[in-house]
């Protein structure tokens, strides 16, 4: 830097990065605004102030490593804070934003984090940690604008300015990230690196920063980067006007923290005042009663001694100690036992568990798709979330008397854990709020009961049926309507606007408003598999987004769910018990129920599932009929619905059958899943492109 004709004129054409600079290689205070660091600089320049090697040394490194930072997977990206060019406003720049959820936030401050252990839960509740949040809620944090940087890139950045929280009329920090974009393979949200001008800001683990992640974490479950709420109530509208606020009256003000996940504020406010205003205090018997502290002293015990009998408090009464928690043993998975078995006979025999085994694979399960116990129990077995698939599919290979030659590959890969599914963006969406539909399900329906109790569930393993497993998202049980479960779905496509009967289109009214699950969904395989496993006579199918929820109660079906255990056992014993052995599935035997495997301690065993092996048909041309509605096939090829991830359907039996193909890709979709209503369908002529070819 040439200082030799440097003048108090030319001082003020510098920026305020070019004067920070300057001061703080002469570890002179960067603090202040545009004329203080002038006039800083100024006076240091005529006193000749010299320049410290230490601090010049720091600057270097530190410019060092804020240009790494511009340099993700080989690719370098231009410095945010270096062109104005090309940035869209929150307005319209929101729509582009990526999927962005608590999950992400969580595993990019884990890079940075002390203390990894349960940084969900510091990060949501913990004042230092938690503080990020209220950055967001207290509108901290300003308009955030998106530059998508170039067609090909693979990150997009989000900047924006983030007032000090105990500074507001100070100048705001100014804060970028850098963040993967969506698109057709890609939930996108991975958050790559970040950056404040604040003092921790090299770091990228900030408030400052987090506070802007959780503005756009927000905006992406409420559906306010979703083209599909412009037309609903979901506004979102960008912090304007000052951060400060306007001196009054303090009866006036609300004072409160707000916490992730629960209600706001003003919320609060409204239900502790209610709850003033309904409060009744002890009759005047119930006060003689607390007066008698023996006789309440005795209620209290027999109380926790019926109710809580392991409690420290009945185990101290009776100077016991707590029974020490012991790792149990968990029961082989299904396939180490195929490696020591030969047949089918033998490998259903080694499957057989106890009761006791049952209990205990549960308990240690709970954790579900975190737990690496969960998914190798699950491997081999058919879970309920495919119930449904495997039944329709049967259904199809028996019509085509095919008996097992289609191997129904990627039926086989769920079953098998082979290869890994891509997380897409309503995988991403359902993931990220199932805790808060658990917490709204469980806030909503406990107040309905009486003594209702509700907790996670691992995998259950049927003990007539060890092939099949599930594991429902809630078991619960009360006094007054017994014992039940719960399934939670939160689907993107809602996540705008509050679900009802018209935007969830596997649902639908029946008489006097009632509403009901339709029984040609997979969902109703799936609750009926649960409630056939764990032998609870009913399940609330509960349908949430950040706008509402809606609960609907389904009964168990005895005729529908042995009709469908009829192709489970079928599917099982000629396609999954042969690949587990290692031996190929057999062809034209009859497709009766007498091919399943027919296994269960109340029956006498049956033979072995493999039949004579004869050579198979010859293959024929896949020929597609012309019209767009998928009716026909002249060989089994399945396809897949681009939305629900279930089979299309070859013969549609109603309009939830009917299927609709992509004329820009090759993509199929049922014609409901994609907002068509009955009556309505597209014509052999007529042009439809799915949206992710629009967007």
């Amino acid at each position: 830097m040439d200082l030799s004709d440097i003048s108090l004129q030319k001082l003020r054409l510098w920026s305020v990065d070019a004067l920070k600079y300057f001061l703080s290689v002469r570890k002179l205070s960067v603090d202040g605004d545009f004329d203080e660091l002038v006039a800083r600089s100024w006076a240091a320049f005529e006193s000749d102030t010299p320049v410290d090697d230490e601090a010049e040394q720091r600057e270097r490194r530190l410019l060092g490593e804020y240009k790494s930072k511009l340099t993700v997977d080989g690719e370098t990206y231009p410095d945010p804070a270096t062109f104005d060019d090309g940035w869209l406003s929150e307005e319209t720049g929101r729509f582009s934003w990526p999927s962005l959820y608590i999950s992400d936030i969580s595993d990019y401050l884990k890079k940075t984090a002390a203390n990894q252990i349960d940084l969900i839960h510091r990060l949501l509740n913990n004042y230092k940690e938690g503080k990020a949040y209220r950055y967001f809620t207290c509108e901290w944090v300003r308009e955030i604008m998106y530059h998508p940087v170039r067609k090909t890139a693979s990150l997009c950045i989000l900047k924006a300015a983030v007032y000090p929280s105990m500074s507001i009329r100070n100048k705001p920090y100014r804060v970028w990230v850098m963040i993967t974009k969506k698109n057709e393979t890609s939930a996108g949200g991975e958050i790559k690196t970040a950056h404040c001008t604040c003092a921790a800001g090299m770091l990228g683990s900030c408030n400052h920063i987090a506070g802007l992640l959780f503005r756009v974490e927000a905006a992406v479950k409420c559906g306010a980067t979703d083209l599909r709420g412009t037309e609903n109530l979901c506004t979102w509208v960008a912090p304007s006007g000052s951060v400060a606020r306007k001196p009054g009256k303090w009866r006036d003000n609300h004072v409160a923290k707000d916490v992730y996940g629960q209600k706001t504020s003003r919320e609060r406010k409204e239900e502790a005042r209610r709850l003033r205003k309904d409060f009744q205090p002890f009759y005047a018997e119930d006060r003689e009663k607390l007066l008698d502290s023996g006789a309440m002293a005795q209620k209290l015990e027999n109380f926790f001694e019926k109710e809580a009998a392991d409690s420290v408090f009945i185990l101290t009464r009776k100077k016991q100690k707590p029974a020490q928690p012991q790792n149990p043993i968990l029961p082989a998975t299904v396939l180490s036992l195929a490696d020591s078995c030969s047949t089918t006979e033998e490998l259903l025999e080694a499957m057989t568990l106890t009761e006791e085994e049952i209990s205990a694979v549960e308990r240690a399960t709970r954790a579900q798709s975190d737990c690496a116990e969960w998914k190798s129990q699950r491997q081999g077995r058919i879970t309920s979330s495919i119930f449904y698939n495997i039944h329709t599919k049967s259904e199809t290979l028996k019509k085509a008397n095919t008996n097992g030659k289609d191997k129904s590959t990627w039926l086989m890969d769920k079953i098998m854990g082979r290869g890994s599914t891509p997380l897409t963006v309503a995988m991403k969406h359902g993931l990220s709020l199932e805790p808060a539909a658990k917490q709204s399900y469980i806030q909503q329906t406990s107040k309905k009961h009486k003594k209702w109790s509700a907790c996670d569930s691992g995998i259950v393993i049927d003990a007539n049926y060890p092939f099949l497993a599930s594991s429902p998202d809630l078991v619960t049980s009360c006094d007054c309507c017994g014992e039940g479960l719960c399934e939670i779905k939160c689907p993107e496509s809602i996540k705008h606007e509050k679900p009802t009967v018209g935007n969830i289109p596997y649902l639908e009214e029946v008489v006097d408003g009632q509403i009901r699950l339709k029984k040609a969904h997979q969902y109703y395989g799936q609750i009926q598999g649960q409630m056939a496993l764990t032998r609870r006579p009913a399940c609330d199918l509960f349908v949430y987004s950040e706008h509402g929820s809606l609960i609907v109660p389904i009964l168990f079906d005895e005729e529908f769910w042995l009709r469908m255990l009829a192709n489970l056992e079928w599917f099982w014993g000629n396609q999954v018990a042969a690949e587990l052995l290692r031996k190929t599935p057999v062809q034209n035997a009859p497709a009766t129920a007498s091919a399943s495997c027919s296994h269960s301690p109340k029956r006498p065993s049956s033979p072995p599932l493999l039949l004579p092996d004869i050579p198979p048909p010859k293959r024929k041309r896949l020929v597609m009929q012309k019209s767009k509605v998928a009716k026909k096939v002249a060989v089994i090829k399945i396809y897949r619905c681009g939305v629900c991830m279930s089979d299309i359907a070859e013969e549609p039996a109603s309009f939830c059958d009917f299927s609709i193909k992509c004329d820009s890709c090759p993509e199929w979709f049922h014609q409901h899943c994609v907002g068509f209503v009955e009556g309505s369908e597209p014509g052999d002529d007529d042009c439809w492109i799915c949206m992710k070819c629009v967007v």
